[in-house]
Formats: structure tokens, sequence, C-alpha cells
């Protein structure tokens, strides 16, 4: 998962890869309205799923939807071949 200083060190370029964004749409701290649409600018080829009345700590209160849904995102993207994980090491070699 992705979380504070999202901004700061180089991720403001972007992920080419697929993602998975999960965000409560009642989240108080990180309000939805301020981060879903800069992340989806971050991973243009994310999806984005929302859950209602999630609060900011969603995968402590709802870790087995939680679970289930990043489970369900791997096995759709496995199947269909798509690259899901960067790969760092190329990345930082040079």
């Amino acid at each position: 998962m992705i979380h504070q200083g999202i901004f700061g060190d180089g991720l403001h370029r972007g992920f080419e890869e697929n993602g998975l964004i999960l965000h409560g749409d009642d989240d108080q701290i990180v309000p939805i309205g301020a981060s879903s649409g800069q992340m989806m600018k971050l991973v243009p080829n994310g999806t984005l799923k929302v859950y209602p009345w999630g609060a900011h700590g969603l995968s402590n209160v709802n870790h087995w939807e939680v679970s289930t849904d990043i489970f369900q995102f791997l096995v759709v993207n496995e199947n269909e071949g798509r690259e899901l994980f960067p790969k760092w090491s190329q990345r930082d070699s040079g």
C-alpha cells in the first residue's frame, strides 16, 4: 500500500503499471474528493474501489472485504497477463 508521502520522492511521476486504489467515502482525515483524483492521475491504469461508509482505517475495520478485493484484483490481472509490480531493481540501478 502506498500512503503518506505519495507526492514526494519522485512518485509524482506516476506509475505505468496497473494499480488498485482503495478509499472510503467517509474518510475524514484524507477526504476522497481531495485524494482519489490525484491518485488516479498517478496511476492512469488504476482501478478505484470506493467503500461506502469507509473511514480512514478501512483496511483495519473492513479487513475481510479489503483482502478479498485485493486478492480478486491480483487474480484478474494475472489471468489477463498484466504487469502488476514495478521492476524496482531496474529503475533504481541506473
